[in-house]
């Protein structure tokens, strides 16, 4: 049976238009998920069930005089629950999610990656509450609009951001509680009791908790699960609406093409957890039993953590994968001399290999590669996923051959609640970004006044460059269609409605192509033009790399 196979228009579809594709899976096996786990609630019950006494959550003690982050120290899922359960109980007792004008429970959370955050979301989970996730990088003013927006009354938030929340408090007369997941010195009461906000301690949440359990009261699988704010580049931040059935969903059909975690697995958390990506790792994670370490704060160090931490998990983005890829090939160049020809040597050997589709050398590998993964603190890991942008594809192709394991590239964003395509676990090609998961119809649509249309059989061809092109199955607005659609900007129909169309499709603004296997690449973004008063369309970008190019600008 084929992955995927691609279908036209019939009586029993009118709606899908032409040039949609669509696992041979049914797309939506994955809305059922797995195993019975259809919230976030019960995908981290799962991995409860799987690895009681086994580590779920670790962070690095810094050590006081040297400042030298120390080994991982791990709290077992049996632990994390109880805090979980204490939390969720502290919150509940003190009333401090109280429903907001759409009869959401909500609270804030600011603040980096760390336990705090998990335990403080899954207490949120028990009771059904709804987390809304703010950057770390945001300043007061930003906080103090999602604050209004969505009505907090309370937000739980690192010392390091303290004083941001406490000045957006002074334009959010409902957000009147902070919880600290820091300790709460008696002058940083007074300070908070200066601005008319109570301020409590993680821990003091947690022992109010402790002596008052309260019986949980988990969400339901359409249920919001949490706010995802949009950076607001071209206004005000949008808060996108995601339902644990939309992640769920997502995840499920993530594991259906391969990607099945267990309770041996590590990940690090680095990623911003406000962030759909992440947030489906670590998801994925509870869900299988396995353990999630938490970076120590710094960007520069992920590498020390990684070395630390050995994951056999690692998710990443262009950026950092453009940094292993140069440290890499700069340690090779310094050492020069025998090591150098032999490492490209071992280097092309395995590219010509990748071809034919195989990922590992015996020699090679036991000489080379292996020693080099051990290095970086990547020799255990298994499977390596990248997102968020497109990867060069000698950086894909090099990646692959010196780690020897599936190197995975998504391509979706907040709307699909993590992902709308993935590249198959055993496809050694690059370039593109794979078919449809599972859980999702993805369909082209016209776009006339880029030239992109769904009839196209060639893509790139220019007639003054003598360039052929390449064949396809038609060109567009890449649009999808699923239960991991989301559902929709809080407060703001019209935006809503801009993105998602009466037949449930959700339009990206992005532009591919299929290519002949039926994998999706992106060729554009249809956000790039804009119209001009006298009716003609202009592509800002496209002019603005014809113009870099120009030896007559500098």
């Amino acid at each position: 049976m084929p992955v995927y196979s691609l279908e036209v228009p019939n009586s029993a579809r009118p709606n899908e238009g032409k040039g949609t594709i669509r696992r041979a899976i049914s797309p939506w096996n994955a809305a059922l998920g797995v195993d019975g786990v259809l919230t976030l609630y019960e995908a981290f019950q799962r991995g409860l069930s799987l690895s009681p006494n086994d580590p779920c959550i670790g962070w690095r003690r810094i050590d006081d005089v040297t400042k030298i982050a120390q080994d991982f120290v791990w709290l077992t899922y049996k632990q994390t629950a109880s805090r979980i359960d204490n939390f969720g109980s502290g919150l509940t007792h003190l009333g401090l999610c109280s429903p907001n004008d759409q009869n959401l429970k909500v609270i804030g959370f600011y603040a980096k990656n760390r336990p705090e955050w998990v335990i403080g979301e899954q207490g949120c989970y028990r009771h059904g509450y709804v987390p809304v996730p703010m950057y770390d990088t945001l300043g007061a003013e930003s906080v103090a609009y999602v604050a209004n927006q969505v009505e907090l009354t309370t937000v739980v938030c690192s010392e390091a951001k303290l004083d941001n929340a406490l000045e957006a408090t002074k334009k959010c007369p409902k957000m009147r509680t902070i919880i600290l997941m820091d300790a709460t010195p008696e002058h940083l009461k007074a300070k908070a009791k200066s601005f008319n906000v109570k301020l409590y301690s993680f821990s003091e949440i947690e022992t109010i908790g402790a002596g008052s359990l309260v019986p949980p009261s988990p969400p339901s699988p359409k249920d919001i699960a949490f706010f995802c704010y949009t950076s607001g580049t071209t206004g005000n931040p949008k808060g996108a609406l995601i339902t644990h059935q939309g992640l769920i969903s997502a995840v499920a059909a993530i594991k259906m093409t391969g990607v099945d975690i267990g309770p041996s697995d590590v990940y690090l958390s680095y990623l911003p957890l406000p962030h759909v990506m992440e947030r489906s790792c670590q998801s994925i994670m509870y869900f299988g039993g396995g353990r999630v370490g938490f970076y120590q704060g710094d960007t520069l160090k992920i590498m020390e953590d990684i070395q630390a931490l050995q994951p056999t998990l690692f998710v990443s983005v262009p950026r950092l994968l453009n940094r292993v890829y140069d440290k890499i090939t700069q340690g090779v160049e310094e050492a020069g001399g025998m090591k150098a020809r032999l490492f490209h040597q071992a280097l092309a050997s395995k590219t010509r290999a990748l071809r034919s589709g195989s990922q590992t050398h015996t020699l090679w590998d036991r000489l080379v590669f292996n020693p080099l993964k051990a290095r970086i603190g990547l020799g255990n890991v298994r499977i390596v996923v990248t997102g968020s942008a497109p990867i060069s594809a000698h950086v894909m192709d090099f990646l692959r051959v010196v780690f020897g394991v599936p190197v995975v590239e998504g391509y979706g964003q907040t709307e699909s609640s993590v992902a709308i395509t993935t590249t198959n676990i055993n496809d050694f090609t690059s370039g593109h970004v794979g078919p449809p998961l599972p859980v999702n119809e993805v369909r082209l649509v016209d776009v006339p006044e880029m030239n992109y249309l769904t009839t196209d059989v060639l893509h790139g061809a220019d007639s003054k460059s003598g360039h052929k092109g390449i064949p396809c199955l038609g060109r567009g607005e890449i649009c999808f269609r699923g239960p991991n659609v989301f559902a929709g900007y809080y407060k703001m129909p019209e935006k809503t409605k801009e993105t998602i169309d009466e037949q449930g499709w959700c339009h990206t603004g992005d532009i591919g192509i299929w290519q002949i296997d039926g994998n999706l690449r992106i060729v554009d973004r249809k956000k790039n033009i804009f119209k001009l008063s006298q009716g003609e369309y202009v592509a800002a970008e496209k002019i603005e790399n014809i113009m870099t190019r120009s030896s007559l600008l500098l």
